[in-house]
């Protein structure tokens, strides 16, 4: 399933899961303009950059390694190595009670440390909410690098590992898609 961020025009970081339990290879696909388009996986450190992009097509195929633009193999212009995507822990699955506009959440079991620096994912019913988890501030309690903006409630999270993909560039307007299959060994 393809995961797409649309209209990135500042240096941002995104987040692509991989579900699986081994590395993955992506097919990345650009669309849209940058003087130097710099992306890195901050999980692993792999990185590369594209120069000169000016409203074309790129598709940076981790699995065959290769670069196209508008379907014509590219030389020259790509710097760096090919992505990999790191996989997941298996998810941890709990309900936790949020408060509108809180960083903190409570659930009524014992949270084990390990859950520090991994994603937590809830719906509230309308929209779904995302947030890394920062600390473990009690047995119970967590804090969260953001304020929960849904509905306050108990719900049902997940907790996962994500990868941090950083993009950056001058003068940035670009659409990414990511496509890869989770890897199981």
């Amino acid at each position: 399933m393809p995961t797409s961020f649309i209209g990135i025009t500042s240096p941002t970081e995104i987040k692509v899961y991989n579900g699986g339990n081994a590395r993955t290879k992506p097919i990345i696909t650009i669309n849209g303009v940058s003087d130097l388009l710099a992306v890195t996986n901050v999980n692993n450190a792999d990185s590369f950059s594209i120069s000169a992009i000016t409203d074309q097509t790129f598709v940076i195929d981790c699995v065959k390694g290769q670069i196209t633009e508008d379907d014509s193999l590219v030389v020259g212009r790509f710097s760096g190595g090919f992505i990999n995507l790191e996989p997941s822990k298996r998810p941890y699955i709990t309900q936790m009670t949020f408060t509108n506009g809180s960083n903190q959440a409570t659930s009524t079991e014992d949270l084990p440390q390990s859950l520090v620096g991994r994603e937590l994912v809830t719906h509230d019913g309308t929209d779904q909410f995302n947030s890394n988890i920062d600390l473990l501030l009690d047995v119970n309690t967590i804090q969260l690098e953001n304020n929960f903006d849904g509905v306050s409630g108990a719900y049902d999270v997940y907790i996962i590992d994500v990868n941090r993909i950083i993009i950056g560039g001058n003068n940035l307007n670009v659409d990414f898609q990511f496509e890869f299959p989770y890897a199981y060994k």
